[in-house]
C-alpha cells in the first residue's frame, strides 16, 4: 500500500507547488501597480491621528486623502485612506498617421502627438 501512496503524495505536493508558482507568476505578471501605506501621523500629545495625505513616491509631493494625480513618469495614482496606489497609464499609439507628419510622445500629457515633418510648430490631427 506505502508504494502506491508515496508517488501520488510526491506528485500532489509537486502539482501544488507548480500551481502556487504559477498563481504567483501570473499574479505578477498582471501587477505592474505600486502600492504603500500613509503614515501615521503623531498628534502634539503623542497620539496616532488618522493620515491627512500620502505622499507621491516619486517626488514626495503630498496629497490629500481622495486625491488623484499623475506622476511624471505616466503614472495615474490615487490617494485612499489607508495610503496610495499608482498604476501605470496605458498609451497606445495612434494607427492612421499621416505620411507627411512624425509622431511623438509627450511625457508631460503620456500621449503621443503628432506634427508635421515640414513645420515642427503645426500639429497634425490624429
Amino acid at each position: 500500500m506505502h508504494g502506491l501512496y508515496l508517488p501520488f503524495l510526491l506528485h500532489s505536493k509537486l502539482f501544488l507547488a507548480c500551481a502556487v508558482l504559477l498563481c504567483a507568476a501570473l499574479h505578477l505578471s498582471q501587477s505592474q501597480c505600486l502600492e504603500g501605506l500613509a503614515s501615521m501621523e503623531l498628534s502634539a500629545d503623542g497620539q496616532y491621528v488618522v493620515p491627512t495625505h500620502c505622499t507621491d513616491p516619486f517626488d514626495s509631493t503630498p496629497y490629500p486623502i481622495g486625491a488623484e494625480w499623475r506622476t511624471g513618469a505616466c503614472m495615474k495614482c490615487l490617494c485612499e485612506g489607508g495610503g496610495f496606489r499608482c498604476c501605470p497609464v496605458e498609451v497606445t499609439r495612434p494607427p492612421g498617421v499621416p505620411e507627411d507628419c512624425v509622431l511623438l510622445f509627450d511625457e508631460e500629457s503620456c500621449e503621443f502627438k503628432a506634427f508635421s515633418i515640414n513645420d515642427p510648430s503645426e500639429s497634425c490631427p490624429l
